[in-house]
């Protein structure tokens, strides 16, 4: 197969390119995004695409840097596609520190601006299975778990990569067989970068052993992709057996040790990203698994503000000044849309909703807001306080004062969002109907 027929052949497996996208190729003058451009030139009509072309000049390489743009500039007027320049000083804005890491988020800034501007679909990328390869083998070597191990996707977000399937010798070759000019980058030779060395020392050496080295790691990529896929979705399934508030994870110690080591650390590296944003190193997943398997209750600080607390029957993930206002809203107009710290609540007349309840409660007055104390629920037989309801449901004692409370006059509670419903024995034609969306989730009754 071609190399064209192959790049579009991945296009369409991976389902990159639509119809009447407009497509922002990103091209630094290397062999790669020049090949990506040609290909993506002719494949123009066949898909139906509006191509723009956007090159980054990082001013490191001086005068070399400026040729590479004029290079660029040419190139795109030969192929009569509009382009877009951007640069920036990445030495002097990365301080010395880390000038690669600096120049790859300063070029997808730039892009990413770039694509909003032109309201561009997608941003193609000239990424090849070589370079996969090479990431592969980096992640490996700094350490990593099964994102690093399947590399970058071939479609994240807006960004594709139509070479994915594609190695450096090939496109070496499409370029070559159609008289194609290219710009070669004097940095991609200078081994203090570990790019470099991988691409120039290890894989030579790797090629040794297995010849088909691109295409192995092709297909040991899709498995980690597809064993990501599972993982994330059980994950998520596993979470549910949690409680999540703004600023809190809490979930049964029974449940949570029931779990697979791996799981369960899977589970709370993703509740931590959940409420933080930021990860959890393994050692100190290790840590909190081994807090969570000892006899007596304790803590660890985390970071970002966050810590673990391990009570007789649950395990929190929670910010260490966790102090959530209360609240207390009196419910006087129906319909009502009412905005808490706890999530929006939206009371209609009739219809279907997550709590119906009969209109005659608004009578006695009628409050949504956080407990106070003495509050009590109704049962068929009988009355109960709600600290004992909490302390049967096992609720965590750092999340009851976050859950919201729809409670009468009289200090009722008639309900509780995923935990509590009053019955009515006798049925009212009219009633009134409560949607919530809300920080507070997974509470089963």
């Amino acid at each position: 197969m071609k190399t064209e027929e192959k790049v579009l052949s991945t296009i369409k497996k991976f389902s990159l390119i639509a119809p009447n996208d407009t497509v922002l190729c990103a091209v630094s003058g290397g062999p790669d995004s020049v090949a990506l451009l040609h290909i993506l030139k002719n494949f123009s009509q066949t898909l139906n695409i509006k191509i723009y072309a956007a090159h980054f000049n990082h001013k490191l390489r001086g005068e070399e840097s400026d040729i590479d743009e004029i290079f660029v500039k040419n190139l795109c007027q030969k192929l009569s596609i509009p382009l877009i320049v951007g640069s920036t000083d990445v030495k002097r804005i990365s301080q010395g520190k880390n000038v690669e890491d600096t120049a790859r988020k300063e070029r997808y800034k730039f892009l990413q601006a770039t694509a909003n501007k032109l309201k561009a679909d997608k941003i193609a990328v000239g990424h090849t299975a070589s370079d996969l390869c090479e990431t592969i083998i980096f992640n490996l070597s700094k350490g990593t778990g099964i994102k690093g191990l399947r590399g970058f996707l071939p479609k994240r977000d807006n960004i594709v990569r139509p070479l994915f399937e594609i190695t450096r010798e090939e496109v070496e070759e499409y370029l070559k067989s159609n008289n194609i000019h290219f710009r070669i980058d004097s940095s991609n030779f200078d081994t203090k970068f570990s790019r470099n060395l991988i691409r120039l020392h290890v894989i030579p050496h790797l090629k040794r052993i297995n010849p088909s080295l691109e295409r192995t790691f092709l297909k040991e990529a899709e498995t980690f992709r597809e064993l990501e896929d599972f993982i994330e979705n059980e994950t998520e399934t596993a979470l549910k057996q949690g409680i999540f508030t703004e600023n809190s994870f809490s979930i049964d110690l029974k449940s949570l040790l029931s779990l697979h080591p791996f799981m369960a650390k899977t589970i709370l590296q993703k509740a931590f990203s959940k409420l933080s944003g930021e990860t959890l190193s393994a050692n100190k997943l290790s840590s909190i698994i081994k807090l969570a398997k000892g006899k007596k209750s304790g803590s660890l600080n985390l970071k970002n503000g966050f810590k673990v607390l391990k009570t007789q029957t649950h395990l929190i993930l929670c910010r260490k000044d966790d102090k959530k206002s209360s609240f207390q809203i009196e419910i006087k107009e129906i319909p009502a849309k009412i905005e808490t710290p706890s999530g929006t609540f939206e009371f209609l007349e009739g219809g279907k909703g997550d709590f119906e309840f009969s209109k005659s409660e608004i009578k006695k007055k009628l409050f949504l807001r956080t407990r106070k104390g003495g509050e009590w629920l109704s049962f068929p037989y009988g009355k109960k306080k709600l600290k004992k309801f909490f302390n049967e449901k096992k609720i965590p004692f750092n999340i009851r004062n976050a859950i919201p409370l729809l409670v009468t006059g009289e200090n009722e509670v008639i309900w509780i969002p995923g935990l509590y419903k009053k019955t009515y024995i006798k049925e009212s034609k009219k009633k009134i109907s409560v949607r919530y969306e809300g920080g507070i989730e997974n509470i089963d009754t």
